[in-house]
């Protein structure tokens, strides 16, 4: 055998990991050509002469070694470039401009020459803080830039690459191409944070998202800021009153991933969602679905069971075994943490820090039900401040009137359609269908025992350890005391035996007005309700902190005389003329008294009743005389015969 370049042993063991190309896909001739030039490399390692190859093969001497070489050769990641260049009029190098493929090799050399032109090149186009501030440098500026610096070391008119008709445009675009390849992610980053991101999370590597197949073993959760403004009714300082827009409400869905379907969900009002709403979204997907009474004319005749629980009765109560959320402080929280896991048994699944795509489900039905739902409707906002629909958004939804309860009725419309529609992704099946599927294969999920019931009734509230104060001597009762309110009871006021002692709270945060109270060994006490104005009306945490906070402001007392909430409440309308966030919130106060049961909107003329005499008649007869009758017995009868009227 003629003396050899390279070792045959190394060359054996080494080729059987030598990529090959699809020689399938190639033309007849160079199909042919190709073969001839893999088989000639084969026999050279193989051992064979020269001679014997060139007579086998037809293959030039001249040529077997330099095609050894090649396929010994290494790309540009370190990896053996194989049978794959062996490729007939495989184009190794790219055709360039008029300074043709040498200007790469020029420009190479002058950043050889000049290695100080390297990191200014890199610096201008990525946007490091030494080299510029400006942000994604166009290739137009950074050549101007590239030029200047070229002039201020040394390089002159007569020299490479001023002497050239581009001045080294071209090549400077060619090298920043390359940059950009070999760096992807700073590419990614001057597009925008979210490019780089799902860039670095995204396309490579193993995927560790949970594919399942049985009902309720994953579910996905998140919140999304509905693209439509909603109205609510003020009364200006003249007692008029008119229609002005609110804050976009949140909404928060619980997706099934097996089946896509949507569970459960919230609707907050608040302008960040807190912790409260993510239990409320959990807990109405384990309690069953009560059907919405809608009032909107288009949706009064358009009932369906959209709802797991509501078409499947065995689903009532079904529980998640897993649920995905993301990484913002409301689900961080120890009350989140300890309700779910604790309590119900639901592991939480977090993911990491700014991967949404791991939620990719929930993330895409977002999209669905904003593009099919609220951008077709008056008063959108669009997607972003440029969607050509977001104009005059204000001024349709006050012209049409929509209110929070007309979003509500929109949206469950909008997911029982949505589970109701067949998906790609189901093989053109409902999400509804798929869960009926499943269910009659057995895959039936975990149903909530009696004590998770209870528990799931209540997860919204959360307990707290107090003191018991109150003095004998200075005649004070005992009494609670609890975020700037005075609490007490009846059991409690007389028992003398509590002060001093630890007592714990159950608190419903949607209505702090009253207050469960246990004793050290857990026995239940009492109810005990808030002194003062506190007491009469309902609110929840977050009126009345900022109740607290008004009145610490405004540097007013804390008596059990003062009107906290009605201070507040009446600030709140002195600027709901100019600030959507308070009149937000005074829709928020007006709905956790009770006050607010229908919403503002577009006024009905009234109708009216003709009295029928005869009906007036029968009245009296069945009205009997009264003066015997207790308070109750009046009441009773003054309620029978209201509800006969309105009959």
């Amino acid at each position: 055998m003629a003396n050899r370049k390279f070792d045959r042993t190394e060359l054996m063991d080494i080729r059987v990991i030598w990529p090959e190309p699809l020689a399938e896909a190639m033309s007849a001739e160079r199909k042919a050509l190709y073969e001839a030039r893999k088989r000639a490399v084969d026999m050279y390692i193989d051992g064979e002469t020269l001679e014997e190859i060139n007579s086998k093969t037809g293959i030039d001497k001249s040529h077997i070694v330099k095609y050894v070489s090649k396929c010994y050769s290494r790309d540009g990641n370190g990896n053996f470039t194989g049978y794959a260049a062996l490729c007939p009029w495989k184009k190794t190098k790219g055709t360039g401009d008029k300074e043709g493929v040498a200007s790469n090799g020029r420009f190479l050399k002058l950043l050889e020459c000049h290695e100080e032109l390297i990191p200014f090149i890199e610096g201008n186009y990525f946007g490091y803080e030494k080299y510029t501030l400006e942000k994604n440098m166009s290739l137009t500026r950074l050549h101007g830039r590239f030029v200047s610096e070229c002039l201020k070391i040394g390089i002159g008119p007569d020299d490479y690459p001023l002497n050239t008709a581009s001045k080294g445009y071209q090549a400077l675009r060619r090298y920043v191409k390359s940059l950009e390849a070999g760096c992807v992610k700073l590419a990614n980053r001057r597009t925008d944070e979210d490019s780089a991101r799902k860039a670095a999370s995204t396309g490579y590597g193993e995927n560790y998202s949970p594919s399942p197949v049985a009902p309720f073993s994953c579910g996905q959760i998140d919140g999304h800021k509905i693209d439509l403004l909603y109205i609510t009714q003020i009364e200006l300082d003249d007692g008029t009153e008119v229609n002005d827009v609110c804050e976009r409400c949140w909404f928060l869905p619980v997706i099934d991933v097996a089946t896509r379907c949507i569970v459960g969900y919230h609707m907050s009002q608040e302008t960040n969602y807190n912790q409260h709403d993510i239990c409320k979204a959990v807990k109405n997907t384990i309690l069953p679905h009560r059907k919405m009474n809608y009032t909107l004319k288009d949706l009064e005749n358009k009932d369906m069971d959209g709802f797991p629980s509501s078409r499947y009765p065995e689903l009532e109560y079904a529980m998640f075994d897993e649920i995905m959320l993301d990484n913002a402080k409301s689900h961080l929280t120890d009350h989140v943490m300890d309700t779910f896991t604790e309590k119900l048994g639901i592991t939480l699944n977090y993911g990491a820090v700014s991967t949404p795509e791991t939620r990719g489900i929930v993330e895409r039905f977002f999209k669905t039900i904003e593009i099919k739902g609220f951008h077709t409707l008056p008063g959108t906002t669009g997607s972003n401040s440029r969607d050509i629909k977001a104009k005059d958004a204000r001024k349709q939804a006050i012209k049409y009137g929509i209110t929070f309860d007309e979003v509500c009725q929109i949206m469950e419309y909008l997911i029982c359609e949505y589970n109701n529609t067949p998906h790609s992704a189901l093989l053109n099946r409902t999400p509804l269908e798929v869960m009926g599927e499943r269910l009659e294969q057995g895959m039936l999920p975990h149903i909530a025992s009696d004590m998770e019931k209870k528990e799931a009734d209540r997860m919204l509230f959360f307990d707290k350890e107090v003191t018991v104060r109150g003095s004998i001597k200075s005649g004070k009762r005992p009494h609670i005391n609890y975020l700037g309110a005075r609490y007490r009871g009846d059991i409690l006021s007389v028992n003398y035996e509590f002060l001093g002692k630890k007592l714990f709270l159950r608190i419903d945060p949607d209505d702090i007005s009253s207050i469960e109270a246990y004793s050290e060994d857990c026995d239940y006490i009492e109810k005990i309700r808030a002194v003062g104005e506190y007491g009469h009306k309902k609110h929840s945490i977050v009126t009345r902190k900022l109740a607290i906070k008004y009145a610490n402001a405004n540097k007013k007392e804390h008596s059990d005389f003062e009107t906290p909430l009605t201070d507040l409440e009446q600030s709140l309308k002195k600027r709901a003329a100019k600030s959507k966030k308070a009149r937000t919130r005074v829709d928020i106060m007006q709905r956790e008294q009770d006050a607010k049961k229908k919403g503002p909107g577009r006024k009905k003329k009234a109708e009216l009743i003709p009295i029928d005499p005869k009906a007036r008649e029968k009245d009296r007869a069945l009205d009997p005389k009264v003066q015997d009758m207790t308070s109750e017995e009046t009441w009773i009868h003054m309620l029978s015969n209201k509800e006969r009227r309105s009959l």
